[in-house]
């Protein structure tokens, strides 16, 4: 199971995600309260969304067990003062090139226009190549970090700080979304209560020509041209989505609550995995609290990297144990540099 095909899976998360988050009484046909949701979700502005991800899976070489609770809070109600806080609490088994990784993880990201903030509150791992950063890192858990903005890759600052064409772009696209016929009703549920909140609860299913089309529209307005192979492996991945499930509420016609499975496909079709995914929402377009940490550090990307060259897992030579031998800080702001272009 290699990077690529992780990243694979991630893609397709993110994708369910993004339908499930995008996609909010009385006599209504599902049809309808389709169309006033698709309106509706794309005027949301702030908000509170959990999302739990469980992924399992194994091929003939490599295993996976992992599970991830992601919190966020968002708050871009004034253009001026873009807020987002995102916690994810990580914890899983992988067995992947002979080696078995173990491990929890828990850290924020905080970003509040163009300041951005990270905190790590644990990160244990086993496997010998990973513990080699477990020491270094240690220094910096338990406390916020203010982080230098040009190591953010520029599509992460662009999130937060829209010029006028980012601004245009984005209200074509949800335009787009609003006519676009993505999905459909396939079995209506009723009208049930989460969290307080009256909704419809409807199972739903991709139309494939329907996001083939979406993909291809949306491309344009982003200014890129996509061939209609890349077309087709694109719309390709909401295939693998199944077993969809929306709780839409009955006034407002936002999302309280999603549901979806990942079958293995996402990966190559002979790979055994399920990846499951909730998501739950709330305070719609309501004032959301999110302020900068008052006693954050200055933290440099670069120094971190220094650090681990010099640390315990150097040789007798007081080399790192790689090809090449220990780098140099050129070498390290050239790898720097290679990752944000990468990005």
């Amino acid at each position: 199971m290699n990077i690529k095909n992780l990243f694979k899976i991630f893609v397709a998360v993110a994708l369910s995600t993004l339908f499930l988050a995008s996609c909010g009484g009385g006599d209504e046909s599902p049809e309808q309260v389709i169309e006033k949701f698709k309106e509706n979700v794309t005027e949301i502005e702030s908000g509170d969304i959990s999302t739990e991800i469980i992924m399992k899976g194994a091929d003939d070489q490599d295993a996976i067990d992992f599970s991830a609770d992601v919190f966020i809070k968002f708050d871009r109600q004034t253009l001026e003062d873009r807020k987002v806080d995102v916690n994810v609490v990580l914890s899983g088994i992988m067995q992947t090139a002979g080696q078995v990784f173990e491990g929890d993880a828990d850290f924020t990201i905080r970003s509040l226009a163009d300041q951005y903030y990270l905190r790590l509150d644990e990160l244990k791992i086993t496997g010998e190549t990973m513990k080699q950063f477990e020491s270094t890192i240690e220094k910096y858990a338990d406390k916020w970090l203010l982080l230098d903005s040009d190591f953010i890759p520029e599509d992460i600052r662009q999130l937060q700080q829209k010029d006028e064409e980012t601004l245009a772009k984005e209200k074509q696209l949800k335009q787009l979304f609003v006519e676009s016929k993505i999905f459909y009703v396939d079995k209506e549920y009723g009208i049930e209560n989460v969290n307080g909140e009256k909704v419809y609860h409807y199972g739903i299913k991709f139309d494939e020509d329907g996001v083939k089309d979406y993909i291809r529209k949306a491309a344009i307005i982003d200014g890129r041209a996509l061939t209609e192979t890349e077309v087709e492996e694109a719309a390709k991945l909401a295939t693998y989505i199944t077993n969809a499930e929306l709780w839409i509420g009955t006034d407002d016609y936002f999302l309280y609550k999603g549901v979806a499975d990942l079958t293995g496909g996402v990966v190559e079709d002979e790979v055994d995995m399920g990846v499951k995914i909730l998501m739950e929402g709330k305070d719609y377009n309501k004032d959301i609290e999110i302020v900068a940490p008052e006693d954050a550090e200055d933290f440099d990307p670069l120094e971190l990297l220094m650090a681990y060259s010099n640390s315990d897992s150097e040789t007798e030579d007081g080399n790192l144990n790689m090809p090449g031998g220990q780098p140099t800080e050129e070498e390290l702001l050239e790898a720097i540099k290679a990752f944000e272009e990468a990005q």
